[in-house]
């Protein structure tokens, strides 16, 4: 495990100093699961295409979470954290001078702390503490440049499903996730394409 973070760590390292571009993104996941559901995120992202004018490069990191609500009787609050390190290849498909279309497989690894604390008679509580691999496709809108700065806005659209890695002891995790993160992104360009 402490190997695999290593290696991420420096193949986004090493993408980083070739990189064309870095930006933040900000967003919200939607899931068929109640603990990722709704969760808020922010990111960092690094984008490299001067090998190839119709394939790029994305890797990206992120975290997505929700807290606990203020403590009602009857009702269930939800804490959910979620911190994300993945790449995707992406084909792009130029729709002007100033729009990109791109698309690609997206994979990715999550660590997931989430618990549920409410009242149902008795109170309860469950949870998932567990790790993820996650298999998606990215698609990817990019506007540029702004106000004729070297600025890029994105528009990132990642549905993934997440198979279940590694679960921390005493905990049930479930098996699979589904989710889709919608994410909105400034990005700064220090290479020309």
């Amino acid at each position: 495990m402490k190997n695999l973070l290593l290696s991420i760590c420096f193949a986004f390292t090493a993408n980083l100093s070739f990189s064309q571009s870095i930006g933040l993104r900000g967003g919200v996941e939607l899931s068929d699961n109640k603990f990722p559901n709704k969760a808020g995120g922010i990111g960092l992202y690094v984008n490299v295409n001067h090998f190839s004018k119709k394939l790029e490069a994305v890797m990206y990191t992120d975290l997505f979470s929700k807290g606990m609500n203020e403590r009602k009787l009857g009702r269930e609050d939800i804490s959910y954290e979620k911190k994300t390190i993945g790449g995707a290849a992406l084909f792009i498909i130029p729709n002007s001078n100033k729009l990109k279309f791109k698309f690609g497989p997206d994979i990715s690894y999550n660590w997931i702390d989430a618990t549920q604390i409410g009242k149902s008679g008795t109170y309860f509580t469950d949870g998932i503490k567990a790790n993820y691999v996650g298999f998606g496709v990215m698609t990817n809108l990019q506007y540029r440049p702004i106000l004729n700065f070297p600025i890029t806005l994105d528009l990132f659209i990642t549905p993934s499903y997440m198979v279940n890695a590694e679960s921390t002891e005493h905990v049930i995790a479930h098996r699979s996730l589904k989710i889709v993160d919608i994410q909105l992104g400034l990005a700064y360009q220090f290479r020309k394409e």
